[in-house]
């Protein structure tokens, strides 16, 4: 990053996240690499993107696709820091591991249970052992004394369980292990914690890791940029006291309210919400935080979400359980039970949200492969490659590729839609979206129609009569604004209101 940038620079950032195995391979073996990534950069730089997010490069045992970590300076920009977990009588209790089963493990060489929220493979750290902390404060320094400028914290919602470890309460009657997410989400240190990092990191001058003495010179991390994960939290008062300046902890949050209102009580079973369901949702968040001096990070999807777009096109045709990589998916399939008559449903459900389905490599051109890899890919490459991929979409003004970049764009032109104040219009209709962004004495109006009907919008006589037209995804030329317009089937347009 350039020099000293304002306290709130980060808002107006644009973050392209790269799920580095299926990016690009650059020495054909078949699993993407930071050669393959730099090989790609201007393709990024051409989207208009300004932060690149690293999902895991470190070296690891692959159990949970780099997520389980076993050397965090060993690689196999803004980084994913994942501190929650390592790579590896009755159990402590009964609380239920996020990918299945307990999550409990014994352990024959210590003679001891040991916890993990997530796979086997990933054992939870003792973040109360002081040791612990420090070594995290050091690699965290290690990255950044290289030129690291952030990081993206996984589940750091959950570094701090409540004392005795008490048994989880039973809310599935049916099953032998229950959520203890009130007992590890949010905990009763994670605050305290995370203010020792900003106090010994990010906060802090160090000197250069690399043969110089703290009197030779000196490094601070100006521009640093943090990014807190925290599932299984919906209230956002919970989340608030992350992200308050004041507080010193972190910047923004991913919370996954919005991500999750297509689920049920698990993520593979899917269900169809409705848009007042969503634009509920977002206006909580949107304005609670507006309101008292926060900031979140709303999104829909990222490498463990399948692709809103299209669920039925975004998984390789024909893909059987055999050939899904993601642990999760694997376990959930397993513990249904294999010997049930009809799966048809089940594999519905992981067809259309299984964290592979976001997974899948990158298609780059037409050619074998879809351009990923001169090899075999790690994963089966979507069957639609010839007709979808990003070097036909490149220089078509029509395309996905240029939707996206005329849309940062447009973000990065007009502040309001960044910094602005939220106002959501028409809260029960199940049709349309529409709501208001005000900033500095502009305001603009957002547009959308969600159904695959015509719809007609009658708009509130306060917002005027006259408007400039920014963009739209289907309107060509300057249309007039009208106070009561047609939009087409999942048409949306934004306009700049006359003060």
């Amino acid at each position: 990053m350039p020099g000293p940038l304002s306290s709130d620079a980060f808002k107006s950032y644009c973050v392209y996240q790269i799920y580095p195995a299926s990016f690009a391979d650059a020495n054909g073996d078949g699993i993407g690499d930071l050669a393959g990534i730099e090989s790609k950069l201007e393709y990024i730089k051409r989207l208009g993107a300004d932060v690149v997010w690293l999902s895991p490069i470190y070296r690891s045992p692959q159990k949970d696709m780099g997520y389980d970590i076993s050397d965090y300076q060993d690689i196999d920009p803004t980084m994913d820091l994942v501190v929650n977990h390592t790579s590896d009588q009755e159990a402590p209790n009964n609380w239920a591991g996020l990918f299945g089963g307990s999550a409990w493990e014994w352990d024959d060489s210590t003679q001891e249970y040991y916890l993990h929220l997530f796979a086997i493979e990933q054992p939870d750290l003792n973040w109360e052992n002081p040791e612990v902390r420090q070594a995290v404060w050091k690699l965290m320094r290690w990255w950044m004394d290289k030129g690291c400028d952030g990081f993206r914290m996984d589940v750091i919602n959950m570094i701090s369980k409540v004392p005795g470890l008490p048994d989880a309460p039973v809310t599935q009657p049916d099953r032998e292990y229950q959520s203890g997410a009130n007992y590890f989400c949010n905990g009763p240190h994670v605050h305290e914690y995370i203010q020792e990092m900003n106090q010994e990191v990010l906060s802090r001058m160090y000197a250069l890791s690399v043969g110089l003495r703290s009197t030779d010179r000196q490094i601070g991390y100006p521009n640093y940029f943090t990014v807190g994960e925290s599932p299984l939290t919906h209230d956002p008062r919970d989340l608030l006291l992350y992200v308050l300046p004041e507080r010193k902890e972190l910047q923004m949050m991913f919370q996954f309210e919005l991500a999750d209102v297509d689920g049920t009580y698990h993520p593979l079973i899917p269900r169809n919400p409705r848009l007042s369901e969503i634009k509920s949702v977002i206006n909580k968040w949107q304005t609670f935080m507006f309101n008292n001096g926060g900031w979140n990070s709303l999104y829909m999807e990222n490498h463990d979400q399948a692709r809103r777009g299209n669920w039925s096109d975004q998984c390789p045709k024909g893909m059987g359980i055999e050939e899904y990589k993601d642990i999760a998916t694997i376990n959930f399939y397993n513990e249904t039970g294999t010997d049930e008559p009809n799966m048809s449903d089940i594999m519905d459900g992981i067809n259309r949200k299984a964290r592979d389905n976001a997974r899948v490599p990158m298609q780059w051109d037409d050619s074998a492969h879809a351009g990923f890899t001169s090899g075999k890919p790690w994963m089966r490459v979507n069957d639609n490659y010839k007709q979808i991929n990003a070097k036909s979409q490149i220089d078509d003004e029509r395309s996905i590729f240029s939707f996206w970049k005329k849309m940062i764009a447009v973000r990065k032109e007009y502040p309001l839609l960044v910094h602005g104040d939220f106002i959501l219009l028409a809260p029960e209709d199940e049709k349309i979206f529409v709501y208001t962004r005000e900033h500095n004495g502009e305001k603009v109006l957002v547009l959308m129609n969600f159904s695959r009907d015509e719809v007609d919008v009658t708009l509130p006589e306060s917002l005027g009569t006259k408007a400039r037209f920014i963009v739209g995804n289907l309107v060509r030329g300057e249309p007039k604004f009208e106070t009561r317009t047609m939009l087409k089937p999942y048409e949306g347009q934004v306009w700049l209101l006359s003060s």
